[in-house]
């Protein structure tokens, strides 16, 4: 009895067997491949890469790949390519490229640049707070590599 108990106490794992890319279905215009409920399992990404590729407000909509990593969650061993597009954004952006919100534990990521040419062009009207992490961490991070040069330029800015 107390190895049945034990093993439906485990929590759920997600392990990646595979290269994947999250976009946006252009017919239907749902964000493909986020989790947008708080995310208490272990997601390993075994190092293979996550591409983004959608635009932040789209990210923003949804709170990151993950909107919330509950006090159980762990997001580990993953490499996260982002490759944002161009985008003009009227909304109050509070959000990270991971999480929007971190209760739970990020270990052994890198972030990188899916085109490390490309310069991300967009157009905001509103607040934006954009982490390549989480937005809010109560939680653990470690072993973080961000690999992403960032150059805010702002212009046509009434204070």
């Amino acid at each position: 009895r107390s190895e049945v108990l034990s093993y439906i106490q485990k929590p759920l794992e997600f392990k990646q067997n595979a290269h994947l890319t999250i976009c946006k279905d252009e017919e239907s215009g749902e964000i493909v491949g986020f989790i947008n409920k708080t995310f208490n399992a272990i997601y390993d990404g075994d190092h293979y890469s996550l591409t983004v590729n959608v635009t932040l407000d789209d990210l923003a909509k949804v709170g990151g790949l993950f909107s919330e990593i509950g006090e159980n969650g762990q997001i580990k061993n993953l490499h996260i390519l982002t490759s944002l597009k161009d985008s003009e954004i009227d909304t109050e952006i509070k959000t990270g490229l991971i999480a929007k919100t971190n209760n739970g534990t990020i270990s052994n990521i890198l972030v990188g640049v899916g085109d490390s040419s490309k310069t991300i062009d967009f157009t905001a009207e509103s607040s934006i707070q954009f982490s390549l992490v989480v937005h809010t961490n109560n939680g653990t991070i470690e072993k973080v590599v961000n690999n992403y040069d960032i150059l805010v330029i702002v212009y046509n800015c009434n204070t």
